[in-house]
Formats: structure tokens, C-alpha cells, sequence
């Protein structure tokens, strides 16, 4: 018994400091990206505060295009109070042939036109948290390598022949359903179940827009209950209350639409980007080939 309340007042204290560094972190704007104050949204902010502090727990965020899935894992990352970078990578953008070293890095050596060593984005990430976005995508014969990172918390470059150690948190999201890829075994079993440690769900921006005008549709009718059984003043103040809601709402649908706009832009400025970097990078690697330099 004596141990058992020692344990329980340890876990206590500890989930007390993580609260603490939580709200520091919601202070110094970890959750500034995150628009709109609706009963959805507000799960949400709650679920990162809940996961931010556990600094090696995966986290999953589930939801649609366009939800703001990248600014939850930002969040996340914000809140976690580490002092490593937040590295985003959309596996969509990128090649299959080239993800591996886009993941890892590469010795140099390693192939052809290895002339020197890159780092990959698991190194870059040590101390942060890497955002792996459409895990979905991921190239089975990948799908291991990523496992081994999960599970031993190492990886190896290309052509290295060491095991370097990796010290920060892995986020991915996804607008797919995972166990349905699991079903058509496009996605390993085993590396859901470690990826999917803590999910999130990200809301729609309908589902958002909704919550708000239902929060001022019950101000509006709590404020015509008050006009009708209780004084003038008080119904004036409900009724200011149900506007103050309605503008609210508004504002909700207006941050809602910016915020998925600005990231729809983004999205297409990276596409652009990285159709040019992979065009030079296949480019170069045809031309030593041919030359063998």
C-alpha cells in the first residue's frame, strides 16, 4: 500500500510538471496556428496538451485535406518544450526513388554521384520532432526501415555501416483509413500500431463552421427565453451575448477558410519546388553515370 501511494504521488508530481511546461508552451504560442475556439477544435488543443509533454510518444493526426493536420503536429511540437526543430516532410512530393535518401542521408560514396555526405531528415530532426504527412504513401520496402527508427530509436545512412541514434518524437498524419491499407497489405500492421501510440482527430472545416453557429443559435435562444420570462436588461444582455457569438461563428468560417487557403498555396509552392530539385537531382545523377565522375 505504502508503495503503491509513494507511485501514485511520483506519477502525480510528474504529470503536474508536464502541465506546467504545457501551459508555458500555450503561452508562448504553441497553439497559435490552431484557429477557431469551437467544441471540436477545442478537443483538439486538449489532446496536445495531453501529448505534448510525453516527448517520445508517436503521435497520429487523422483527418481531411485541407483540416490543418501540419499546424496540430506544429502544435504539438511547440507544446512538447524541446529544443530540436520541427521537420515536415509530404511524402507525396517526393520520388519514390529518392525518399530513402530524403529519410536517412547518405554517406559519401555511396553511389555515383555521392560526392560528399548529406544528412538526412531523421537526423535533422534529433531533438525535435520529425512530421511525416500522407503516411499512407510510404513505400512498403520503407515501411520497416521507419519501424526500426520507432522501435530501436536508430538508423543508417546509405552506405554507412554504423548506427547513429535518434532522439526526437515522430508525428505523421493521414487522410486515408490505415487498417483498410493494412487490409489490402499496402501498409505493415505492426507499424500502425507503433505509429498510432496517441491520435489525434483533426476536425472539418464544416464541422468547425457547424459547432460555432450552434453555440449562437443557443445564445439566440436563450436570450429570447429571457426576453420572455425575465427583465428588459437582462434580455439585452443575452441578446448582445447571442451577437457576440454570431461574430464569433463568422470569424471562426473566415480564420478557417484563410488558414486552409494558405496551406492549399504552400502545398502547391512546395510541388513546384521539389519538381525542380528532383528534375536537376536525376538530372545530375544521369550525367555522372554517363561519365562516371
Amino acid at each position: 500500500m505504502v508503495e503503491k501511494a509513494i507511485a501514485k504521488r511520483a506519477w502525480q508530481s510528474e504529470d503536474a510538471r508536464r502541465r506546467r511546461r504545457v501551459d508555458q508552451a500555450g503561452r508562448g504560442g504553441a497553439f497559435d496556428e490552431l484557429y477557431g475556439n469551437s467544441a471540436p477544435m477545442m478537443r483538439v488543443k486538449d489532446d496536445i496538451r495531453m501529448v505534448g509533454p510525453l516527448r517520445t510518444v508517436p503521435v497520429l493526426i487523422l483527418g481531411p485535406s485541407g483540416a490543418g493536420k501540419e499546424r496540430v503536429a506544429n502544435a504539438v511540437h511547440r507544446s512538447s518544450g524541446v529544443s530540436g526543430s520541427f521537420v515536415a516532410c509530404n511524402i507525396a512530393e517526393i520520388p519514390e526513388s529518392l525518399f530513402e535518401g530524403e529519410l536517412f542521408g547518405h554517406v559519401k560514396g555511396a553511389f555515383t554521384s555521392a560526392e560528399r555526405a548529406t544528412i538526412g531528415l531523421v537526423e535533422e530532426a534529433n531533438g525535435g520532432t520529425l512530421f511525416l504527412d500522407e503516411i499512407g504513401l510510404l513505400p512498403m520496402n520503407l515501411q520497416g526501415k521507419l519501424l526500426r527508427v520507432l522501435n530501436e530509436r536508430k538508423f543508417r545512412k546509405i552506405g554507412g555501416t554504423r548506427y547513429q541514434e535518434f532522439t526526437g518524437r515522430i508525428v505523421c498524419a493521414t487522410n486515408e483509413d490505415l487498417e483498410e491499407l493494412v487490409r489490402q497489405d499496402k501498409f505493415r500492421e505492426d507499424l500502425l500500431y507503433r505509429i498510432n501510440q496517441f491520435a489525434i482527430h483533426v476536425p472539418t472545416l464544416q464541422a468547425n463552421v457547424m459547432a460555432a453557429e450552434a453555440a449562437a443559435a443557443a445564445a439566440e435562444a436563450a436570450a429570447k427565453e429571457a426576453a420572455e420570462k425575465s427583465s428588459a436588461e437582462e434580455a439585452a444582455r443575452l441578446a448582445k451575448e447571442a451577437q457576440e457569438a454570431r461574430e464569433r461563428a463568422a470569424k471562426e468560417e473566415e480564420e478557417s477558410r484563410a488558414a486552409a487557403a494558405a496551406d492549399e498555396a504552400n502545398n502547391c509552392y512546395l510541388e513546384r519546388f521539389n519538381t525542380v530539385v528532383t528534375t536537376v537531382e536525376m538530372v545530375g545523377r544521369k550525367t555522372c553515370s554517363t561519365c562516371q565522375s
